[in-house]
């Protein structure tokens, strides 16, 4: 949250009042207390539940005069959130929303922080429309880079890919054969693929995803998951773990 000036707390306190979520009286008790009790007036507010912290982020952005979003239901698309490495988007606590007037719109915690913002804008190469957002708001966001997937994928499926394609070139039919029984017949050893399955199932569960697709292409397997009516690709395997990954289910 924002370090307010003190002319800007008041403007925070009085709009309090105004719009109604607390009375006067009920704002000087909790100065007092949080005068005596050595605690910051807002961390008090939120920890008494007596405003949400959207309420008080909306309320905190006014006084600042920076615009404000509620991202508690907001679904970001994963090339958007591809322009913002997840790392990045933690230690300052921005997550990037869409496109504006050829502008990317940033959502962030410390949203007046003009040093974050011009190093946001030269690491993503971007002019930036900046909101203000609250921290539950921006991990909601933060959660959704769990669509890329592949990231968690074990090396040796990597390994294993390459493995098959230089073994298709040199070894004929009965070695493929061979091949596809030994790699489902480690399944039973805890291989890659029940990591590879857990992940999948965990993240379709987190993101209450209501079917999961395993599509078998030519040279690849691609996993999607349907997330709010929408079929989403969240990984792309190996087509050799075909076999073993449904062996598996």
């Amino acid at each position: 949250m924002s370090v307010l000036s003190s002319a800007a707390q008041k403007i925070v306190e009085k709009q309090l009042v105004e719009s109604k979520l607390l009375t006067e009286e009920k704002l000087n008790e909790i100065k007092e207390k949080a005068k005596s009790d050595s605690t910051p007036l807002f961390s008090l507010l939120l920890k008494e539940e007596l405003v949400t912290n959207e309420e008080l982020t909306k309320i905190i952005a006014s006084a600042n005069n920076v615009p404000y979003v509620n991202l508690s239901t907001a679904r970001v698309d994963p090339e958007i959130l591809k322009l913002l490495s997840k790392d990045i988007a933690q230690q300052y606590m921005a997550v990037p929303l869409g496109e504006m007037n050829n502008k990317l719109v940033i959502a962030m915690l410390d949203a007046d922080n003009i040093q974050a913002v011009d190093f946001l804008s030269n690491k993503i190469g971007r002019a930036l429309k900046v909101y203000s957002a609250s921290e539950e708001g921006i991990r909601s966001v933060l959660k959704q880079y769990a669509l890329e997937l592949d990231e968690q994928i074990p090396d040796s499926f990597n390994d294993e890919q390459e493995n098959q394609n230089d073994s298709d070139e040199k070894k004929g039919s009965q070695k493929k054969t061979n091949d596809k029984k030994a790699t489902i017949k480690t399944i039973v050893q805890d291989s890659p693929i029940s990591k590879a399955l857990s992940t999948i199932l965990e993240f379709a569960a987190k993101n209450r995803a209501s079917d999961i697709h395993i599509e078998p292409l030519e040279k690849e397997l691609k996993i999607r998951a349907r997330i709010d009516g929408v079929l989403r690709e969240i990984m792309k395997l190996p087509k050799s773990t075909e076999a073993p990954l449904v062996s598996r289910i």
